[in-house]
């Protein structure tokens, strides 16, 4: 049975017993009416209908008047059903997800923020190896994350749970900027997630380069997925991210 305007049935069942139909139909559709549900409308008055005609000795001798009746109740309900299927669809449609890589905290952060914008949830990108301070040193040739960002067809394993991610029209992706780039690992979770048809907006925290060219690297490599242009947000406040994303909801 579809969702229905509490204060209609309310008055229905209190008023059922005591007045006529009409002045009953009357005051039900001006409080359903003014929740502007028109299948509520025709569900509630159907229900009058039914109720108040199976009292009257013409609905007890003709079978079929009530027959007609009944149907139209039933038409009328899968109707309002189907409706509000679409209305959670809809709703689904706009779910959003924040997923993130953040080896120090620092995306981290900014990520929480976005979630509390879009009211999305967090999606951390876990590596199966954690990274040590030894392994973020850019400094040193031969680090573990110089050797993956080194090399293009580095995909550094992550836990992948069962998340599924067919529920989410938008995703946030954020990363740190490695070498101008987005770390290899994000690779990885888009191809182990696979965002063909989402839209995906990405943001960034750095040291100092911009997030263009991990957008157009992220664009090549994965054309079928709706990139944003993205966005650096660095030192950014709560207050900002929200301005920020108001404008790409819209």
């Amino acid at each position: 049975m579809p969702k229905y305007s509490a204060k209609a049935w309310n008055l229905y069942f209190r008023n059922s017993e005591s007045t006529k139909m009409s002045k009953n139909g009357v005051s039900v559709f001006l409080v359903i009416i003014s929740e502007k549900c028109t299948l509520d409308i025709l569900y509630i008055w159907s229900i009058f209908a039914v109720d108040k005609l199976l009292n009257q000795k013409i609905m007890r001798r003709n079978a079929f008047l009530l027959t007609v009746m009944m149907s139209l109740l039933a038409v009328i309900t899968s109707c309002a059903q189907k409706k509000d299927k679409k209305v959670m669809e809809k709703k689904g449609d706009n779910k959003v997800l924040v997923a993130y890589f953040s080896a120090t905290g620092t995306t981290e952060n900014v990520a929480k923020m976005i979630a509390s914008a879009t009211k999305g949830e967090l999606y951390k990108i876990k590596p199966e190896k954690e990274y040590s301070a030894e392994d973020l040193d850019w400094t040193v040739k031969t680090s573990r994350c110089s050797r993956e960002n080194d090399n293009p067809k580095s995909r550094p394993t992550i836990v992948k749970d069962k998340k599924n991610l067919d529920a989410y029209s938008v995703v946030y992706l954020g990363f740190p900027n490695w070498w101008n780039m987005a770390p290899r690992i994000v690779n990885t979770f888009v191809e182990a997630y696979g965002l063909k048809g989402k839209t995906v907006i990405p943001f960034m925290t750095s040291g100092g380069s911009g997030i263009e060219n991990s957008v157009k690297i992220l664009q090549k490599d994965y054309p079928d997925v709706k990139w944003q242009d993205g966005k650096l947000l660095n030192g950014v406040t709560q207050k900002e991210v929200n301005a920020w994303v108001s404008k790409n909801s819209k």
